[in-house]
């Protein structure tokens, strides 16, 4: 399938910062995968984990 449209975004991060989204970066996603683990959360679901490094 091909894409309707071809646009190109510059300055991507401050775009999402002016739409009000919130970004964080974090050198380890262990500790954030263990705690949503242990809530009641269902709706968890965390892509390619087996390659995060554990630090």
């Amino acid at each position: 399938m091909k894409p309707k449209s071809d646009e190109k975004y510059e300055i991507l991060l401050e775009r999402l910062l002016l739409k009000g989204i919130e970004l964080r970066f974090t050198p380890n996603l262990y500790p954030l995968r263990e705690a949503i683990l242990a809530s009641d959360f269902k709706g968890y679901g965390i892509h390619r984990f087996k390659n995060a490094k554990k630090l």
